[in-house]
């Protein structure tokens, strides 16, 4: 249940979010969140802005038609590819 509320809680804030990528990913998951959660990802959508929903409904749409998500969903020893690349150039 935890998992959920972080997710829940992640998709509502990020998606407003001042950073870009924030939102990207926020919205990406929002997607994942939407398939098995579609009454509660309402509540997210329903309470945004029409530009903000625009925006959402579009990477839904193109991660549903299978066009796929921004950053690579590869794990490498329990931590995100695109995570372990941008720790090491620091």
């Amino acid at each position: 249940m935890y998992n959920f509320i972080i997710v829940y809680t992640l998709s509502s804030q990020g998606i407003t979010d001042a950073d870009a990528e924030t939102r990207v990913l926020a919205r990406e998951c929002f997607a994942v969140f939407q398939s098995r959660f579609p009454d509660l990802a309402a509540n997210i959508s329903d309470s945004l802005d029409s530009n903000q929903r625009r925006q959402l409904e579009a990477v839904v749409s193109s991660i549903q038609s299978g066009e796929g998500f921004s950053v690579p969903l590869t794990r490498t020893n329990g931590v995100n590819s695109s995570q372990s690349s941008l720790s090491r150039q620091g």
